[in-house]
């Protein structure tokens, strides 16, 4: 390969990014940044396997008590020893008055939230974690890192335990707030008392984040709030496969409110176990769907409306527990039928209907189960329901202890799953991605030239999905190949236009899985090779002049590929069908 290396003008294999960039291994300059633009934030698969999404800390000044911060009745000194052996900690201490003792900081409203700060007992061990927008807190002895008492309605509380005296206290709760304090308090728990200005307790970042199973990892923030993971504008270094590369989705909406936090979905004649196992994000966020003791039918559903006409995708990863046989079904049979049964243990699935359904290995045991290209017969709502089932029907007595979890519910228009799209209270907009490098003519062939590109077929897939594009610019003038479903499968489309008319056209079928793909041109010889082997030609036609390269879209019209770019390269020479082969070959 390394001679393809040596002959390539441009060699674009992701593992170099930042926000609106993807960078190529040559050339090294900026003219082998490719500009990425997606207006929204995203998940992915990252290098530990995990499904990575966005995570928010919301508070300002994080680690920097004596900005934005309000504190009443205390002074900070910065400067302390800290968790990690650093200075980075601040001494909290009280002053003589007989009141209340406080650090707080209010914030925009955020529902589904967790508030968690580090704290170290100095010569006071008592404190609060409180929420002062619904009136509820947990007060803990810092010096025995041990839970006291609750202060107005429980709420979940966490305490993780660290060396040095520290420990990471947290609160839980689904109601949302403005308002977050960290109380000193008596020996005796009391919020209002004298205090004693050599009284004094540690304290060391602070986070508010959108969770309604805990703290994640500390993001540290100044004056703004701070997100991490695929935010907007940031590729997608995908790692389901092993190595990283490029994903590339169209725009997709995700119709499933709290599509992580399952519980706030009604479940019949069962009872929902509240972040009891890890999902495929590595949080302790999935839930347990508990069948009770009826003889009966024992499932979840989420109330969804349908338009007629449209195809839609459903899919939830599920992970057997007791339970490893679920029907999944789409029904009121006047505005849309479709079911199909999966069994996690034979990783066998029976379509009930028309449309199709998949099972795809998420990893730790969890699934994806995933119902396709279902169109709606009418306008009109009905249910999204699982089923548990035992003994091969849905209707059984129950036992009151078996079930299976639940994590990542999506509904998507489209013919096909993407990847998980997280919402809270409404629907969320996962915009379309694209990779696009203007002004490099002289990167391009002008004359004759060859693309390379290394990506995956996924699923079937409606309309046009643009594997790379060169051109000027316009769609009048430009030399691309494009993946697209075709009488029941997929097939690959190799184009030349110039002035708007075709100069060059073939194509032909391509199956599910990774390929590579190489199409070189020059007057009158133009070959196409995918996977070693040569699949299409044409030897008469012209060569477009061309300034652009555009991976994964075109957007007059607005064409998107759905999949994973692991490379892609470009060359200013017509490469020898010898070279095309060995180039390709997998």
């Amino acid at each position: 390969m390394s001679q393809f290396y040596d002959q390539a003008s441009l060699v674009m294999v992701p593992s170099g990014y930042k926000n609106g960039k993807v960078y190529s291994q040559k050339p090294l300059s900026t003219d082998g940044e490719l500009t990425f633009t997606r207006a929204s934030n995203a998940s992915r698969i990252g290098p530990d396997g995990k499904l990575e999404r966005v995570r928010t800390n919301y508070l300002l000044q994080s680690n920097q008590f004596d900005t934005t911060w309000v504190n009443t009745n205390i002074t900070l000194t910065s400067g302390q020893s800290d968790k990690d052996g650093g200075t980075n900690a601040w001494k909290i201490s009280e002053t003589t008055a007989n009141s209340v003792h406080i650090l707080l900081q209010t914030t925009s409203s955020v529902g589904m939230y967790t508030f968690s700060v580090y704290l170290k007992s100095g010569t006071k061990n008592k404190a609060m974690i409180f929420d002062g927008t619904n009136n509820l807190g947990v007060k803990f002895n810092l010096e025995t890192k041990a839970f006291n008492s609750f202060y107005g309605t429980s709420v979940i509380y966490n305490i993780e335990e660290l060396d040095n005296g520290w420990a990471r206290y947290s609160i839980t709760s689904p109601s949302a707030s403005t308002a977050f304090r960290v109380y000193l308090l008596d020996d005796s728990y009391n919020l209002s008392y004298t205090g004693n200005t050599t009284n004094n307790i540690f304290i060391q970042n602070a986070q508010l984040e959108v969770s309604d199973f805990g703290a994640t990892p500390y993001i540290p923030t100044t004056s703004a709030a701070v997100s991490v993971g695929p935010v907007s504008g940031l590729p997608r270094l995908d790692y389901s496969g092993g190595c990283p590369s490029l994903l590339l989705e169209p725009q997709r909406v995700n119709d499933v409110v709290n599509n992580t936090a399952l519980n706030n979905h009604t479940a019949y004649n069962a009872s929902w176990g509240v972040n009891v196992a890890v999902a495929p994000s590595g949080y302790q966020e999935a839930e347990k769907l508990i069948e009770n003791t009826s003889n009966s039918t024992h499932f979840w559903g989420v109330g969804l409306s349908y338009t007629s006409g449209t195809t839609y995708t459903l899919s939830v990863y599920i992970k057997a527990a007791e339970r490893d046989e679920f029907l999944i079904q789409v029904g009121n049979p006047s505005v849309i039928n479709f079911g199909a049964v999966f069994n996690l243990s034979t990783k066998v699935v029976n379509n009930l209907g028309s449309g199709t359904a998949a099972i795809v290995d998420a990893g730790n045991g969890w699934f994806r189960c995933i119902i396709r290209n279902v169109t709606a017969l009418s306008n009109g709502s009905t249910n999204f329901n699982c089923f548990l089932r035992s003994g091969g029907t849905i209707n059984y007595t129950g036992d009151g202890t078996s079930g299976a979890y639940f994590w990542g519910v999506q509904r998507e228009i489209g013919a096909y799953e993407t990847s998980l799209i997280p919402t809270l209270s409404t629907s969320v907009t996962r915009v379309a991605e694209t990779a696009v490098k203007t002004g490099i003519s002289s990167l391009i062939g002008q004359t004759e030239g060859t693309a390379f590109i290394e990506f995956s077929v996924e699923h079937l897939t409606s309309g046009n999905n643009i594997l790379f594009n060169l051109s000027d610019g316009t769609s009048p003038n430009s030399i691309y190949a494009n993946w697209y479903e075709f009488g029941g499968g997929n097939r690959i489309e190799y184009a030349v236009y110039i002035g708007g008319a075709l100069v060059v056209g073939f194509n032909h079928s391509i199956a599910i899985g990774t390929h590579k793909l190489a199409f070189a041109y020059k007057a009158n010889d133009f070959v196409a090779y995918v996977d070693g082997v040569a699949v299409g030609s044409d030897t008469s036609g012209s060569v477009p002049a061309t300034s652009r390269l555009s991976i994964g879209s075109w957007t007059t019209p607005a064409f998107y590929y759905s999949g994973r770019v692991s490379q892609a390269l470009l060359f200013k020479t017509r490469l020898t069908n010898a070279q095309l082969a060995e180039l390709t070959t997998l």
